[in-house]
């Protein structure tokens, strides 16, 4: 084959992936939650969005064009997802789980987790790990045998929450 029959070639699969890409391109996300953090609905933002906190909601812009609001009666969080092709990652897969109630007495409950099962541990102040869940998937952790205190959950690599045992 000839120099330029396999320049040619090799730019018809470089713009044939170009299109495809094109078709399916990568996108970020911002998603409306309640309060249960369901998903209640979601605009595409890019480097030239805004999200403006107006009196009634959030508009989310893109340039100047008005593409969604998101009420604040109806809103309890705002996350970010990535979507890559057919794959869909989070930024963060903790992004909406949250304490259910600050300070705790028997069992300590989150609210809003989704996703794969992830290790969960509970801390001490000076460090020393009390209670160490290695597949944690969004049930209560019993913590009644804790001496009342102020303690340090980590959920996953990046979520850290601060609680109170009575």
């Amino acid at each position: 084959m000839k120099k330029t029959a396999r320049i040619y070639l090799a730019c018809m699969a470089i713009v044939g992936g170009l299109h495809a890409s094109a078709q399916n391109p990568a996108q970020l996300m911002v998603v409306a939650n309640d309060a249960e953090g369901v998903a209640m609905a979601e605009a595409p933002v890019g480097i030239e969005s805004k999200l403006r906190f107006v009196g009634d909601g959030v508009e989310v812009y893109s340039v100047e064009t008005l593409e969604a609001v998101f009420h604040y009666a109806d809103l309890k969080t705002l996350s970010f997802r990535f979507d890559a092709g057919t794959a869909v990652g989070q930024l963060s897969s903790e992004a909406a789980l949250r304490l259910r109630a600050n300070p705790v007495d028997e069992s300590l409950e989150f609210v809003g987790f989704s996703g794969a099962a992830v290790p969960l541990s509970i801390c001490g102040l000076k460090g020393e790990t009390l209670v160490n869940v290695a597949s944690w998937s969004g049930e209560g952790v019993d913590v009644s045998a804790l001496a009342p205190g102020l303690y340090i959950a980590r959920v996953g690599e990046s979520a850290t929450f601060k609680f109170i045992k009575r």
